[in-house]
């Protein structure tokens, strides 16, 4: 019986022990709160001092556990209005300082009812834009035009790698170093040359888009259409000059007329985009290949003016190369291109080291040599015919005899 009564009493504790645990916890769960913790010196007073603000609508640390679970079981059918910044605000808490910049404004505008429904992360990646990485970044790192092409635009492009939207108008140039200045005019960065007339290589390319080369990689049309678009409106020579070849003789002669992108980038009828690097030299004379100045009849800048001779800098431009320096380059690169064509307006009395003469109509009326003097014999005969007139299938000596 002393055993039976000795075990019942154990039980009999056992049981109030527990209903006293559990009386208490229930009694903390639905009635302590964090102030109430500081009043009962739990907790040191002034602990949350600058974390809480006591004049909100219902301060967290005035909740208990219970009333804490409950607004949580009410966040599930908030409105979008409900977001975690109004609830910092209705709750009364307050973020650090360092932490507060820490945090993207999308995760304090996410509207509570997201986080229940599994959207929150997609709303933070479509609502998080570079802006809020600039803020971590050197100051320096980004250019001001590189900041204002990619603001506004969400980080979820750089998760997925999508650098053709993210990289959309922003321009080389931007990050290239290259000097630019807002024109209030056309609201938008204008590019500051160091020289206009000379432009350096990074200048040259500077107004190309990364958005569009990228979009267009792997699609050589696009690419070179983009080129064209974009830069077409750029000269050759000012390339060759700012890649070091520009002094070059031959090449002023090539590209020393104007040409553009534009015009090494052929339009076929179906829209396609070729190479064309015919198109540099082609309608042109060899003189200008050579790097030599023409002398012209009237020199008057008039269009009818043609041309009578060429200058090597301070040099008259004599014999076979003054010949050669006449022809003319129609059609290179197509079917219709004869080679002999090269040497159309090159005559006997340029191989013969004489020099024509010409009347006010740009006719060669004679021939004379260093002294002035005139060809005689054969030589007077032949000096005024074409090399063409012997040369090819048709051509026959006999003709000029």
């Amino acid at each position: 019986m002393r055993f039976i009564a000795l075990l019942l009493a154990f039980i009999l504790g056992f049981v109030s022990c527990i209903g006293a645990i559990v009386g208490t916890v229930y009694y903390a769960y639905d009635n302590v709160t964090y102030d109430k913790l500081e009043q009962w010196k739990f907790i040191p007073e002034g602990t949350l001092d600058g974390y809480v603000d006591r004049d909100a609508e219902k301060p967290y640390t005035s909740m208990s556990i219970s009333d804490a679970y409950k607004e949580i079981v009410s966040f599930s059918g908030a409105s979008d209005e409900v977001t975690l910044r109004a609830l910092t605000e209705k709750y009364g808490l307050v973020l650090p300082e360092d932490a507060e910049k820490f945090i993207p404004d999308s995760v304090m505008s996410l509207p509570v009812a997201k986080i229940f429904s599994g959207e929150g992360f997609d709303y933070i990646l479509d609502n998080t834009t570079l802006d809020y990485i600039f803020g971590f970044l050197p100051e320096d790192l980004l250019s001001e035009p590189a900041k204002e092409a990619l603001e506004g635009k969400s980080i979820r492009k750089i998760i997925e790698f999508d650098l053709e939207n993210l990289l959309s108008d922003v321009k080389i140039g931007y990050l290239l170093g290259v000097s630019y200045h807002f024109d209030e005019a056309s609201a938008s960065y204008v590019l500051d040359y160091e020289d206009t007339e000379n432009p350096t290589l990074f200048e040259l390319i500077a107004p190309l888009d990364l958005g569009s080369l990228i979009s267009s990689f792997g699609d050589s049309n696009d690419l070179l259409g983009v080129f064209r678009s974009q830069i077409g409106d750029a000269l050759l020579l000012q390339f060759a000059s700012a890649l070091g070849f520009g002094d070059m003789q031959i090449v002023n002669g090539i590209l020393g007329k104007g040409q553009t992108v534009a015009d090494l980038l052929y339009v076929e009828e179906d829209g396609s985009i070729t190479l064309d690097l015919y198109g540099m030299v082609n309608d042109r004379y060899i003189g200008d290949l050579f790097g030599y100045t023409p002398v012209m009849l009237k020199d008057d800048g008039s269009a009818d003016d043609i041309i009578i001779g060429w200058m090597n800098g301070e040099e008259k431009v004599t014999g076979v190369m003054l010949g050669l320096s006449r022809g003319y380059l129609e059609g290179l690169g197509t079917d219709d291109f004869d080679s002999y064509s090269l040497l159309e307006e090159a005559y006997f009395g340029d191989l013969l080291d004489y020099a024509p003469v010409y009347d006010e109509s740009g006719a060669i009326i004679a021939w004379q040599d260093a002294d002035g003097n005139e060809p005689d014999g054969m030589y007077r005969k032949i000096a005024s015919h074409k090399l063409t007139e012997v040369l090819g299938d048709d051509g026959d000596f006999s003709n000029i005899l």
